[in-house]
């Protein structure tokens, strides 16, 4: 059986020792808080994340360029893993967390463009 953990705070400190116990896939909405280059290089070879681009340091911000390069960055961190992310929308509803649904759009729009097939 697969299992999920959700988990909106940092815990880097338990991610070797929750993979060990079974943990296959860590859905987090905020990914920069590790930041995503340490899930990417450090935890990808072992589980899947399964994350929006991050809801609190990226999508906020409404800059489309910013927006637009993390979730490219995203892709080819992951692509270099060689594999290890699930992206997703957040499912909270964007309007409680201050995202326009673009911008969420724009990063959606670029993933899909680099994703392998």
């Amino acid at each position: 059986m697969a299992t999920f953990m959700h988990s909106c705070g940092k815990n880097y400190v338990l991610m070797k020792d929750l993979i060990d116990a079974g943990i296959d896939v860590f859905q987090f909405d905020q990914p920069d808080v590790y930041p995503t280059e340490v899930l990417a290089s450090e935890f990808a070879d072992r589980v899947v994340f399964y994350s929006p681009v991050d809801i609190q340091k990226v999508l906020p911000t409404g800059d489309k360029e910013f927006i637009e390069s993390r979730a490219l960055e995203m892709c080819k961190l992951f692509r270099a893993a060689g594999g290890g992310w699930i992206a997703k929308d957040y499912g909270g509803g964007y309007d409680n967390i201050g995202v326009k649904p673009e911008w969420a759009e724009w990063a959606k729009k670029v993933i899909l463009e680099n994703s392998a097939v």
